[in-house]
């Protein structure tokens, strides 16, 4: 027979446990869906592109946390046809990126495109940019061993 305070610790225990589950499967689900939408089918020269639909307001995200350029180049990595500046900024925002400061984030977008092709990083295809960097397979393997998402949105075979 367990005595009171041993079943009180056993019941809270249990509870936290549930609840530290809970939190883990939202936050896969959230890192799923993400994913999901990054491998979503596009061919990318259609007049428009399936819009990615995760939140309704996107707080959290794999994008929630870094910078302009790194998110820019995980969005643009999982399409090779690229995008308009337009597309990248809806995909940024629905990712999770949330800018800091005064300045909107369509406003970022095109001062970074600007910054990115001096740096021979981007190219403009029309209307597109189209991130030109190398990404290696190793770094791409490293991005899944660390649990964020593959930049190129496409998992390693």
């Amino acid at each position: 027979m367990l005595t009171k305070e041993i079943c009180e610790g056993l019941k809270a225990e249990r509870d936290s446990l549930l609840r530290k589950r809970r939190e883990i499967v939202q936050d896969l689900d959230t890192r799923i869906k993400a994913i999901e939408a990054l491998l979503s089918p596009s061919d990318g020269f259609g007049p428009r592109q399936q819009r990615l639909l995760l939140n309704d307001e996107a707080t959290e995200g794999p994008l929630t946390g870094k910078g302009l350029r790194e998110a820019m180049k995980i969005v643009l990595l999982s399409y090779p046809a690229g995008l308009k500046a337009a597309d990248l900024t809806t995909k940024l925002e629905q990712l999770g990126y949330q800018s800091t400061g005064n300045l909107p984030v369509k406003a970022r977008v095109w001062a970074e495109i600007g910054r990115l092709k001096k740096e021979r990083r981007i190219q403009k295809r029309g209307r597109r940019v189209v991130w030109s960097g190398k990404e290696t397979a190793r770094d791409q393997a490293a991005a899944l061993r660390q649990g964020d998402v593959p930049e190129n949105g496409h998992l390693p075979s």
